[in-house]
């Protein structure tokens, strides 16, 4: 397989083309969150938790890493403004959805600081 080279914050490394980015982030030693990421199973994108930004020539887009290819030049950004934004509002609408959130959810609240509040179930419905 052909072997790429990328950036991540700015720092270039190489991998195999179409290597999966989340594995490679984490096997760099970059902490990226996610709830539905497992190496034996298909990636999907579900919990939407591993958003990152790519640049790739002119165009810079939010996708979630686990099901994102690794190719030649692209630059991942990690903690972007938008970023931070993104994960946060997930965040929130998986704690509206789950109110008694597993303990690995409320750690990935407490460090993105969601408390809740802003979006919550219909009492009346």
């Amino acid at each position: 397989m052909a072997e790429v080279t990328y950036t991540i914050n700015g720092e270039e490394f190489q991998a195999d083309r179409d290597a999966n980015l989340l594995g490679e982030l984490r096997k760099h030693g970059f902490e990226v969150p996610s709830l539905c990421y497992h190496e034996s199973l298909s990636p999907y994108g579900a919990c939407r938790l591993c958003l990152v930004e790519v640049k790739k020539g002119k165009k810079q887009k939010l996708t979630t890493s686990c099901n994102y290819p690794v190719r030649d030049g692209i630059e991942v950004f990690l903690d972007t403004d938008k970023v931070a934004r993104n994960r946060k509002m997930v965040l929130e609408l998986l704690l509206a959805q789950a109110p008694e959130a597993p303990k690995q959810l409320r750690a990935l609240a407490e460090k993105y600081e969601v408390e809740g509040g802003r979006l919550t179930e219909n009492e009346g419905e």
